[in-house]
């Protein structure tokens, strides 16, 4: 009896350790566990944020190379100093705020639509503003090209700023600039060129409008005005 007690109580001695064991492998495995799942998810935040981060710069690009392509949208921020850079260089004439490049423009789109009709010339509407360096440098190069400055004869050229006109930006559905809008005389759209582009560019725009405005004008179209 004796015998037996103690060795039973030597067993449960023995069994005790392992026990304990195996509650401190429990905890270690439960902190394991916690340690890995708290890993997973700073893991997974990472990886929400790399997403994040690859949209964004994703974006931003797309919105460079829109930039590059469709000149500037009105989130661009002003150039300092851009409009005195371009007078100097230019060198316009009198009343410079009316002048870009060669181009003389009428001050306010009334002005331009009735003059438009007075001589039966089209229009042709430069959609522009003061913070956006493609409209600047459209004017310092394409519009001082000859054949630009010789074709804007035949035009009524009206300058249309973003910021002091938005109504006339909204009738023509005008959002990116620089924008060049042609317009016969009594008022029908006819095509645009979108972006900075190069001076001959420029003049098969011109030309192609001047054709269409011919051929509408025989078709004795009705004023808009």
């Amino acid at each position: 009896m004796g015998a037996s007690t103690f060795f039973n109580v030597n067993l449960f001695r023995s069994r005790r350790p392992r026990v304990e064991t195996i509650q401190v492998a429990s905890g270690r495995w439960r902190e394991f566990t916690s340690l890995r799942l708290g890993n997973e998810k700073v893991s997974r935040n990472r990886q929400s944020k790399v997403r994040k981060m690859r949209k964004v710069v994703g974006m931003i690009v797309l919105m460079c190379v829109f930039g590059l392509q469709n000149g500037c949208e009105i989130s661009d921020e002003p150039i300092p100093g851009a409009t005195s850079k371009r007078n100097q260089q230019t060198g316009p004439p009198a009343h410079a705020a009316n002048a870009r490049g060669n181009l003389r423009f009428e001050k306010t789109f009334d002005e331009g639509a009735r003059l438009a009709v007075e001589t039966n010339r089209p229009m042709l509407l430069f959609f522009t503003a003061e913070w956006c360096h493609f409209c600047h440098q459209l004017a310092q190069e394409a519009f001082t090209d000859a054949e630009v400055t010789l074709l804007s004869q035949r035009f009524v050229c009206v300058m249309i700023d973003a910021d002091s006109q938005p109504e006339i930006c909204r009738k023509f559905h005008v959002q990116s600039f620089p924008t060049i809008q042609f317009v016969t005389p009594g008022g029908h759209v006819l095509s645009r060129v979108t972006g900075k582009r190069p001076g001959p560019e420029i003049v098969q725009a011109m030309q192609q409008a001047l054709q269409s405005a011919a051929r509408m004008a025989q078709q004795s179209s009705p004023t808009l005005y």
